[in-house]
């Protein structure tokens, strides 16, 4: 584990410690009060049944001599016994009550924590990850800390003492069958430590294939529209089936490990019971022990394997447990994480500087190569360029999405990137990516992401500048209507419009925009960027695209080829001087498979 996540764990501990602490006075409490409950029936048996007498100065004689008969005297054996259920039977309550409010407290802190350092990872580190198995993670593994104290601490303390104290009592009633009873101890734990490791590993072997299991769910749906153009369901099920199966086999390899557990367990113990049980008869024959402590006895001897099943048990909960720790440790890793190491708020201006930036991916093949140039505050500059030739890196690397293997500088306002706080960077900042993914909410919703408490007022507004009101306003539900997952109920034009109104709404000092016009209409497009070159005028401004058509001769413009500014200037003299990359007509056919 990392200190990151060990400093989580003990701030989440220190937090809850007097609560963990309540909850570990309400088992002992519990304990105690099951060690009583074999008593009464000693007594029943040995002195109201029996002919064994009381001292009548201890508590109980004293109490019993009070009794004109001996059914009265049962009957109150009986009641104390019932009382003491009751007493227990409460007191169990409340443990579960406090137990389960507690553990709730520690998951709900611990799945926060692991839920904010998510959002903290690198991007360029999250891509190359499964999101399946950060699924799996978040849904199953960040109950492991809250896990360890209940189904290992709590009951190893607990089951602890009541083992110390049952073999007193044991020992205290007949020390040879005492000594024949905890031999099996050592042969009974050795038996639960050789399965319950075998346990752990195929729990883990489990944990490993569920969480495959689910990244090929979440690949599969959102690759289902790929899949049934391509008729390869048959394969995927196939594909499919066989995931579930790995699952499947290990979940019942568990079983029979658990299976072949109680068995052996049970063979232990039966025979233990047997020989106990023979040597009590005889010793009770011969006057050496009661019938009713011989019944005590057997309690108590049927009760020390429990505790000892529960520490065995609870220190292979421990090792699952601790080993989703492991799982989900990178998340808390802060080598994953973006540095944020500036104190910068605001910015002195809007412009905007690359010098001598070289980008690098982790195969270190480089993205971009010593791209330099500078776009002045409130200044509309256009990027273009042939697919994969490094444009939206770019935006990345403003926005500080991802820290790479990078060289030179990157300055806003005249300073460096890394001197602005993150968070303070961003809010300066409004985006719209390529890729037109939303959350399956409200139209208002999505567009109101781009400002925290924006009104309907400010939302609607942002909608008209965006030409997405006029869509809006035709769907059953207009700002209420939900937009289903992905954005699915939406079309890509109508997605990217609400990515452009959020983008607006933001009111940010920096735009950058990539292909907001990619899956538009030319009306359309033009509407849209006749509302852009409004709202921009006093930003600065940068637009990835593959159109020309809707260019101004003054437009600025950066041609960005293999990674490398191939050219940059006025949008009418690279025109002129042929300098501009033949990219329309193979966006065009890209822009109807979108729509």
């Amino acid at each position: 584990m990392n200190d990151n996540l060990k400093k989580t764990l003990k701030d989440i501990v220190i937090s809850k410690f007097p609560h963990i602490l309540l909850i570990l006075a309400l088992l002992l409490i519990s304990t105690g009060i099951q060690t009583l409950s074999p008593w009464p029936f000693k007594i029943l048996i040995d002195n109201v049944l029996g002919n064994e007498l009381l001292d009548t100065h201890t508590i109980i004689g004293h109490i019993l001599a009070q009794f004109s008969s001996k059914g009265e005297a049962g009957t109150f054996v009986v009641m104390t016994y019932f009382a003491i259920v009751v007493i227990g039977g409460f007191a169990d309550y409340i443990y579960a009550y406090w137990n389960n409010i507690v553990i709730q407290k520690i998951s709900q802190s611990f799945a926060a924590a692991c839920f904010a350092n998510l959002t903290k990872l690198d991007y360029s580190y999250f891509r190359r990850k499964n999101v399946g198995s950060y699924i799996y993670k978040l849904n199953y593994d960040f109950t492991a800390p809250s896990q360890i104290i209940e189904d290992s601490i709590l009951p190893i303390i607990s089951s602890s003492i009541y083992l110390l104290i049952t073999i007193f009592i044991l020992s205290n009633i007949n020390i040879s069958m005492a000594f024949i009873s905890l031999t099996v101890l050592p042969i009974l734990s050795l038996s639960l430590y050789y399965m319950n490791k075998k346990i752990s590993d195929t729990s883990n072997e489990l944990e490993r294939k569920n969480g495959i299991l689910y990244t090929f769910v979440e690949q599969t749906i959102s690759q289902l529209k790929i899949i049934q153009a391509y008729t390869q369901s048959r394969s995927t099920l196939k594909r499919y089936t066989r995931t579930v199966w790995g699952s499947l086999a290990t979940e019942l390899k568990l079983y029979w490990y658990s299976i072949l557990l109680t068995l052996i367990n049970g063979l232990i113990i039966g025979i233990t019971y047997s020989v106990i049980i023979g040597l009590g008869i005889s010793r009770v024959e011969s006057g050496v022990l009661s019938s009713g402590l011989l019944i005590v006895f057997i309690f108590y001897m049927d009760n020390i394997v429990s505790p000892v099943t529960t520490i065995i048990g609870a220190l292979s909960s421990y090792k699952q447990n601790l080993a989703q720790l492991r799982n989900i440790s990178d998340i808390f890793n802060v080598n994953y994480h973006l540095k944020d190491t500036g104190d910068l708020t605001s910015f002195k201006n809007n412009s905007i500087e690359f010098k001598n930036i070289t980008v690098k991916n982790d195969k270190d093949k480089e993205i971009l190569s010593n791209i330099s140039f500078r776009i002045p505050e409130r200044q509309f500059t256009v990027i273009v360029g042939k697919s994969g030739s490094g444009k939206s890196s770019l935006f990345q690397l403003i926005l500080r999405l991802t820290d790479p293997l990078s060289f030179g500088e990157i300055k806003i306002g005249g300073r460096l990137l890394k001197e602005y706080k993150v968070e303070s960077l961003r809010n300066h900042i409004a985006y719209v990516p390529q890729e037109s993914e939303l959350f399956d909410e409200s139209v208002a919703d999505v567009i109101g992401f781009g400002k925290e408490n924006a009104t309907l007022d400010e939302i609607k507004k942002a909608a008209r500048v965006a030409v997405a009101e006029e869509f809006i306003s035709k769907r059953s539900g207009g700002y209420e209507a939900r937009v289903g997952e992905g954005g699915n109920f939406l079309s890509g034009g109508e997605r990217q419009r609400l990515l452009l109104a959020r983008a607006y709404l933001r009111d940010a000092d920096i735009l950058l925009l990539d292909e907001i016009l990619s899956a538009q209409d030319a009306t359309t497009q033009s509407k849209i960027m006749d509302g852009l070159r409004l709202y921009v005028k006093n930003k600065t401004t940068l637009m990835i695209t593959h159109s020309y058509s809707l260019l101004k001769p003054d437009d600025y413009v950066i041609v960005i080829d293999n990674g490398k500014i191939a050219h940059e200037g006025l949008f009418k003299r690279l025109k002129s001087k042929n300098q501009l990359p033949n990219i329309e007509e193979v966006n065009l056919s890209e822009d109807k498979g979108r729509r």
